[in-house]
């Protein structure tokens, strides 16, 4: 996942306002702060989310025809914005 990706994670919060990935700051040789994150956070959130892409190609469906049957059955991505440079599902939402 890129460092794009995990500060849109980080910014952003589940249901219960928890963000998706927690950073840490730790010091380099020289002394500057850095931000870390958890490879835990990181895998629990690709076990428990998918991309409308990845998604859509396990179906054989096109992303955008996908899309317009899960907005159907009134299922929307985590969030609208492309900050991640996809959209995601919760998993839970999509086996309902």
């Amino acid at each position: 996942m890129s460092a794009a990706n995990l500060n849109f994670l980080a910014k952003l919060t589940d249901v219960a306002g928890k963000p998706y990935v927690q950073e840490h700051f730790m010091e380099n040789s020289k002394g500057a702060k850095i931000r870390i994150f958890s490879s835990e956070d990181i895998a629990a959130f690709l076990r428990d989310h998918i991309s409308l892409k990845d998604y859509a190609k396990s179906l054989m469906f096109s992303s955008k025809v996908m899309r317009m049957k899960l907005e159907g059955r009134g299922i929307k991505p985590i969030t609208e914005e492309y900050g991640l440079g996809r959209l995601y599902y919760r998993k839970a939402d999509l086996a309902a």
